[in-house]
């Protein structure tokens, strides 16, 4: 096909919705400001709506995104929760009315603890069940019967909570790209319009698109979800000197991040990490925070303990 006759802009912003909405948005802006040329506020007028449903779209997406890593570690403390702390106690309780090795105790953890300790969050909730239906059966355990059933409870409720959020999170990402789609057709169709306006003087476009944006390429995107202040390994590589990082942090806690050779998880003394507050975006030479050529294993943690963090890395 004649690159002519291809939509640049739909090829650019394909896969990557924080690019698209910062193409869309300097296109909108720097339209808004020439609005004073009919023209140019004729075309304005077209694309503004396209800007403003992807933007709304954009906007509970990342919402969604960012506060699913919260329901995800809620499941996960359960889980944990379970394995530890509640199956021991649970254990000792009935153990305190029946021997270890009697028939009653059998009946009740024919196999012990070990089916809440290990396997899937699916079958934990089974092996919940199975136990509630079987303490409840003994009034002697009824407090521990009582302790289980509430528990299961939390833990159905967790899950729900996980998996209608996550449904809701695809269903608006269908929404989103239909947005996307629109909003590049409806920039492709500016790009002409320009053209006719511009087409004995065409470097005019460059006022009202965002050629920096449309030129950069992403090398690759790196997404990870930081549940605690240990640091995390993104990825290992040779960087080209003139890329930057592009950074998204989605959670509320401020991120921090660096290049390390590897061996270290934590930066050399005297060294001070990059920081991305929360809800924030951000570019960063990685020369800054510490990148070299035995340096190439970059590292992030949240700088604050409290909640989870969804974090995207694009190197551009």
């Amino acid at each position: 096909m004649w690159p002519r006759a291809e939509n640049f802009i739909l090829y650019l912003t394909d896969g990557n919705y924080f690019k698209a909405k910062a193409i869309f948005g300097r296109h909108d802006s720097m339209l808004e400001a020439g609005v004073a040329d009919k023209d140019i506020n004729t075309i304005f007028t077209f694309f503004h709506p396209f800007y403003v449903s992807y933007d709304n779209i954009y906007q509970t997406w990342s919402a969604l995104r960012s506060s699913n890593s919260g329901n995800t570690k809620a499941v996960v403390n359960l889980v944990e929760e379970l394995s530890g702390i509640q199956i021991r106690k649970w254990d000792v309780a009935i153990q305190g009315v029946f021997d270890l090795n009697s028939i009653e105790y059998k009946k009740i953890l024919p196999n012990r603890r070990k089916p809440f300790q290990n396997g899937s969050v699916s079958n934990r909730v089974i092996e919940l069940g199975n136990l509630s239906v079987a303490l409840g059966k003994i009034s002697a355990l009824d407090p521990v019967a009582k302790q289980v059933a509430a528990f299961l409870d939390d833990m159905k409720s967790a899950i729900k909570v996980q998996k209608t959020q996550m449904t809701q999170i695809d269903s608006i990402a269908v929404a989103l790209e239909v947005a996307r789609v629109d909003a590049a057709e409806a920039m492709f169709k500016d790009y002409g319009s320009c053209i006719a306006k511009f087409y004995k003087t065409p470097v005019a476009i460059e006022t009202y698109f965002p050629v920096a944006l449309l030129t950069s390429k992403s090398q690759a995107t790196f997404t990870i979800t930081l549940e605690d202040t240990l640091p995390e390994l993104l990825f290992k590589r040779k960087l080209d000197a003139k890329k930057k990082l592009s950074v998204i942090n989605y959670g509320e806690k401020p991120i921090q991040l660096y290049f390390t050779n590897g061996l270290n998880k934590l930066p050399a003394t005297g060294q001070t990490p990059g920081i991305v507050q929360g809800k924030d975006k951000v570019e960063i030479n990685p020369a800054d925070i510490f990148y070299s050529d035995t340096n190439r294993s970059l590292f992030i943690s949240i700088a604050d303990a409290g909640s989870p963090a969804y974090v995207e890395v694009t190197i551009i």
